[in-house]
């Protein structure tokens, strides 16, 4: 069944057997998308609301009241006209702020999702405009709600959300990295030890330092290395911090998608064990935790479920700016802490919108997390794919093997083997967001309101700074230099 909680008043549509009396909604009540109003089918009717005195705006500019007369959203975009004759304008007139304010609030809770629909293909909106109104509770609930149905609708793989202005990331939530392929490098490590010093904060109450998994696959290493690998939370620099190792193959993923356990097989066993891509296997993987939840700890810690959290954290090994996070845990008296993590809509994301490397939802089943996996696997099981992937793997072995081969010859081929990544990661992951509201694109705006929703996630040092690399590694990157990849700690292990 698919399920949406929520902080917002809800219209749930009763079904003839059901005698009992309609009521709203109470906080976190969930209720089937089958039973909600069709979102695309609403009718805008007009609403009559008596007019307001004139509200003159700097320059003497005024926003007539007659625009109070016809309450829907064609209304709002000669509300938002008259407001801001540039949106690209830095300058704010604080009349408008209001009106627009008063405007939303007024707004009639059935024609919302129409509301919402048009500000999220209002990408020019500016982004100061809303920061102005963040604090305006009932701005946030009428996006909110109005996203989590749409998104519940366009989703049939029975995902649940729990949206509202007042949803936050648990400070329990565990965050989760992984590494497949080899050792974990020393550079990776010591990103884990800060994440796992660094506290939490809970309104103005620093909290204990969240859990930190690190997930490993047994089947891409030998058994000594992987005795070595469960044995980092044991390393004198682990001393005191929550840090667990977990394996992949024991966290039940198979299982997120209901009855298409067999396409979750085959598309981990393709990407792999054929293609040996560990990028493009992250990508399924930090979409199948995602969607399994702080659950698949439970699951693979062959433990009952212990954390009130029922979502997780995601992130990347090289995430986070090593040196940077050094020099920020050097503020003893205040260190970094994580930010943004209001979720209105139940799933957050890095600021940086065109990565899929630092993510988090405060529930398990979340539609983008089982949109953007159920979207990987299809693609990791077309044949035409499979088999285009495996040519250009071909070429690149056959290149490599060959002493006369030309270096541009070779660099071509490792792009055409390397695009693949670009494609399952933060591309997919836009595009599952963007199809989940009824929308085609690969890309999210920076300057859409769906952004000031969800592009939250960050930590941040003692000035504010983010404390995270605004690019990647490269770590699937073939030819990295050795020593990219070394693991010295495994000589400070106990039993070394």
């Amino acid at each position: 069944m698919n399920s949406v909680s929520g902080a917002s008043e809800l219209y749930p549509r009763q079904h003839p057997s059901d005698s009992r009396p309609e009521t709203p909604a109470s906080r976190d009540r969930v209720f089937s998308s089958a039973d909600d109003p069709d979102v695309h089918g609403l009718k805008i009717s007009e609403r009559k609301i008596e007019a307001e005195p004139v509200v003159t705006a700097p320059k003497g500019r005024s926003l007539p009241p007659d625009l109070f007369n016809n309450v829907s959203p064609e209304g709002f975009c000669d509300v938002l006209n008259e407001a801001y004759p540039c949106y690209t304008s830095e300058e704010l007139y604080p009349e408008s702020v209001v009106r627009i304010r008063e405007y939303i609030e007024r707004f009639p809770p059935e024609m919302k999702p129409a509301l919402a629909q048009m500000l999220t293909k209002e990408n020019d909106l500016s982004a100061r405009m809303l920061d102005e109104m963040h604090d305006l509770k009932v701005v946030t609930e009428v996006l909110a709600e109005s996203f989590a149905k749409t998104m519940v609708q366009h989703c049939d793989l029975n995902p649940h959300i729990e949206f509202g202005s007042d949803k936050y990331l648990p400070h329990d939530t565990p965050l989760n990295l992984i590494w497949v392929g080899s050792l974990l490098p020393d550079r990776y490590l010591q990103n884990i030890q800060f994440l796992a010093a660094m506290p939490t904060k809970a309104g103005r109450q620093l909290m204990p330092a969240r859990e930190v998994i690190l997930w490993k696959d047994r089947s891409l290493l030998t058994k000594k290395q992987d005795d070595l690998m469960l044995g980092i939370p044991n390393l004198s620099q682990m001393e005191g911090l929550d840090v667990n190792v977990l394996d992949i193959n024991d966290a039940g993923l198979q299982e997120v998608l209901e009855g298409q356990g067999e396409p979750f097989r085959n598309a981990l066993h393709f990407a792999r064990d054929e293609l040996k891509n560990y990028a493009i296997v992250s990508d399924l993987l930090r979409y199948a935790l995602l969607g399994k939840g702080s659950e698949a700890i439970a699951c693979a810690e062959g433990k009952p479920q212990k954390r009130t959290a029922r979502g997780m954290i995601y992130m990347d090994c090289d995430t986070v700016d090593t040196s940077r996070a050094e020099t920020s845990m050097s503020w003893r008296m205040n260190p970094p802490t994580w930010s943004g993590c209001r979720c209105p809509l139940g799933f957050i994301m890095s600021d940086d919108m065109d990565r899929n490397d630092f993510l988090a939802s405060n529930t398990a089943r979340h539609p983008v997390a089982l949109n953007a996996l159920n979207r990987l696997v299809m693609r990791l099981n077309d044949p035409a794919i499979q088999k285009e992937l495996k040519d250009r793997l071909a070429d690149l072995k056959a290149a490599r093997n060959d002493p006369l081969a030309d270096q541009i010859l070779l660099s071509e081929l490792e792009s055409r083997y390397l695009e693949p990544v670009v494609k399952s990661g933060a591309a997919l992951f836009n595009s599952a967001i963007l199809s989940l509201l009824g929308f085609d694109g690969t890309w999210l705006s920076k300057n859409s309101i769906l952004h000031w929703l969800i592009g939250n996630l960050d930590i941040q040092d003692h000035n504010s700074a983010s404390v995270l690399n605004r690019g990647s590694n490269g770590t699937w990157i073939t030819d990295k230099p050795e020593v990219f990849f070394d693991a010295n700690w495994v000589s400070s292990q106990p039993s070394h």
